[in-house]
C-alpha cells in the first residue's frame, strides 16, 4: 500500500477584514517542489477559486522572504493572481516574525518575474503589479458588445458609457463603464450571455458612485473559464485603477478606493503609478478555514 502524504492547507479570504467576504484562496506550503499534476488535482479536490502553492527557493535558507509561487484554479494552472498572492502574504507574514520584520516578500514565478508584497503600516498588504494599455475598439465592435452587454445586464444601452479592449499579463478583456444609475450592484446578470463576446476573456464592468469615501465601483464576469462572476479580481484593477485615474483627474500616485460589489463583495486601495506602468493594490486578509488534505 503507497504511503499517505498529509498537506495541510490554510483557505484565507483576501480583500476583507469580515468573515464570508473577500474572494477565497487555498494556500499550500510545500517543502520541496511537487509535479504539476498533482498540483493540479489538488486544486481541484480543494475546489477554491484558487489555490496558491508557495516554496521556498533552494538556497535561500534560513530566508523566510523569498518563495516560488504557482496558481491553479480547478481547471488549469495561471499565470498571476493577484488575490491568491495577498493571501500567501497574508499566511507568511501571521506565521513568521522575521518575515514580519523584514516587511517585504518576494514571489518568484514560473516565468522568472518577481511578484513583490509588502507589508503596509495600516494593516494592509500592498502588491505590485504590471499595467496594460487599453485600446479603443471599431464601431462593428462595439455596437456588438453595447448589445450584448446591455441584454446581459439588463439596462437600457445609454447607460454604457463607454467600452475598452485589451490584453493584460494573463488575458484578453473587454472593460465596460456604466452610468451609476443603473445600480451595477443590483443588477441580475445573465452570465451566459457574457460568453458572446469571445474573444475577450475577462469582462469588467465599472460605475461611478455616489458614496463619499468610494472612487468606483465594479464586477468582474469570466464565464468561458468557468468564473461566472470573480468575487474580487486584483488584475481587473491594474486595468480600472488607469482608467479612473485619468478620467477623475486623479493626480498620479495618489490612492483610489475601490469597491468590487460582487455579491460576496471586497475593498481595494489602488495607486496608479504611471512612470513605472505599475499598479500597486492593497487589501486585506482574514483566515477563513485550516485543514489537511491526505493524498
Amino acid at each position: 500500500m503507497a504511503a499517505v502524504q498529509a498537506i495541510d492547507f490554510s483557505v484565507i479570504n483576501a480583500f476583507t477584514t469580515s468573515a464570508f467576504k473577500g474572494n477565497p484562496a487555498a494556500v499550500v506550503v510545500l517543502q520541496k517542489e511537487l509535479p504539476t499534476d498533482l498540483l493540479q488535482s489538488i486544486a481541484r479536490e480543494l475546489n477554491q477559486p484558487v489555490t496558491t502553492f508557495i516554496t521556498p527557493l533552494p538556497g535561500s535558507g534560513a530566508d523566510p522572504t523569498n518563495f516560488s509561487v504557482r496558481w491553479f484554479v480547478p481547471s488549469l494552472e495561471l499565470p498571476l493572481c493577484g488575490h491568491g498572492t495577498i493571501a500567501a502574504a497574508h499566511y507568511i507574514f501571521s506565521r513568521s516574525a522575521a518575515a514580519l520584520e523584514a516587511g517585504r516578500l518576494v514571489f518568484q514565478t514560473r516565468s522568472g518575474s518577481e511578484v513583490v508584497v509588502t507589508n503596509t503600516t495600516d494593516g494592509r498588504y500592498a502588491l505590485q503589479l504590471p499595467v496594460e494599455a487599453m485600446q479603443s475598439l471599431d464601431q462593428s465592435s462595439e455596437i456588438s458588445l453595447r448589445d450584448i452587454f446591455s441584454r446581459a445586464l439588463g439596462c437600457d444601452p445609454n447607460l454604457i458609457l463607454s467600452i475598452r479592449a485589451g490584453t493584460n499579463s494573463t488575458k484578453t478583456f473587454v472593460l465596460v463603464e456604466v452610468d451609476n444609475r443603473a445600480e451595477l450592484a443590483k443588477l441580475e446578470v445573465d452570465k451566459a450571455l457574457l460568453r458572446g463576446t469571445a474573444p475577450f476573456v475577462m469582462n469588467i464592468v465599472t460605475s461611478s458612485t455616489d458614496t463619499e469615501d468610494v472612487t468606483f465601483v465594479s464586477r468582474v464576469f469570466a464565464p468561458l473559464t468557468g468564473v461566472d462572476e470573480d468575487h474580487v479580481c486584483g488584475i481587473a484593477h491594474t486595468l480600472l485603477g488607469p482608467y479612473w485615474s485619468e478620467k477623475k483627474s486623479i493626480p498620479n500616485g495618489e490612492e483610489l478606493v475601490a469597491k468590487q460589489v460582487s455579491p460576496r463583495g471586497g475593498d481595494l486601495g489602488v495607486v496608479w503609478e504611471a512612470a513605472k506602468n505599475v499598479c500597486i493594490l492593497k487589501g486585506s486578509a482574514r483566515l477563513a478555514l485550516k485543514g489537511t488534505l491526505y493524498v
